[in-house]
């Protein structure tokens, strides 16, 4: 499955700078990215989003709900919302992955608002229908996403989820939602339009630390990506932004 991707330039990326992050142009609900590290790659943390992308070189190793778990080339991974998980290399040859980050408010919208979300058990799969749903989101990261193609993506992921899954209990999801509207109506009022600056070393202390980032608390995505230590104010903030950074190894996508 990894052959299938549009693989141009990153041959020349792994010889010419170690490990690596490269963002792709956002769009509303989705972030995509690759990455590519020689070792350590991530310290314990969560998203409040799914994350879930495929290996391209080498193996993802990570523990997840308390389990190690290792994501060979060709597999996918699946990281649910508020889900422990950290990441490192399973070999001394590093490993490369592409993967994109999605609000599960899109996910449940998809499925005609069903009050569980999709859940599923094995965190590493080979399933052919999660496959052709996420692949064409990850073909070409330096192309935006159309607004096509994000509903398609969007669609057809949360059916892939839904048809291989155990739903969790969630009898009181309106009252979380608007639970999660109240605390993120209130970051904005004290913050204004004012960034908030933060650190983006803590849940990723293997990138290079050149700057703080300036971060809005009413971002969208509604995506975060933490240390399990603590929970910033402006964790609302998106993937991407968190992990943005100034310096001679970063490339981003024209």
């Amino acid at each position: 499955m990894a052959g299938y991707l549009n693989d141009s330039g990153s041959a020349r990326l792994e010889r010419s700078c170690g490990d690596w992050m490269r963002i792709a142009p956002s769009t509303p609900g989705i972030e995509r990215i690759e990455a590519c590290f020689g070792g350590h790659g991530y310290d314990p943390h969560r998203h409040d989003v799914y994350a879930i992308g495929i290996t391209l070189r080498g193996v993802q190793s990570f523990r997840y709900r308390g389990v190690a778990e290792r994501c060979l080339v060709g597999e996918m991974f699946v990281l649910h919302p508020d889900e422990l998980h950290d990441g490192s290399a399973g070999t001394a040859d590093g490993f490369r992955y592409r993967g994109l980050y999605i609000a599960p408010e899109l996910v449940r919208a998809a499925l005609g608002g069903r009050a569980a979300l999709p859940f599923r058990r094995a965190p590493v799969s080979t399933d052919r229908r999660l496959a052709a749903a996420i692949l064409p989101a990850l073909d070409d990261l330096g192309r935006p996403m159309d607004e096509l193609l994000r509903d398609q993506v969007v669609l057809e992921l949360a059916e892939a989820l839904a048809a291989d899954t155990f739903s969790m209990p969630s009898p009181h999801w309106r009252a979380v939602a608007r639970a999660r509207d109240m605390i993120e109506a209130h970051l904005q009022a004290r913050s204004g339009d004012r960034p908030q600056p933060l650190c983006a070393g803590a849940a990723f202390p293997r990138l290079p630390r050149h700057q703080s980032l300036s971060l809005s608390a009413d971002a969208a995505p509604r995506s975060c990506t933490r240390p399990d230590t603590a929970r910033p104010a402006a964790c609302r903030s998106s993937v991407c932004q968190r992990l943005r950074r100034s310096g001679p190894h970063d490339t981003a996508f024209p």
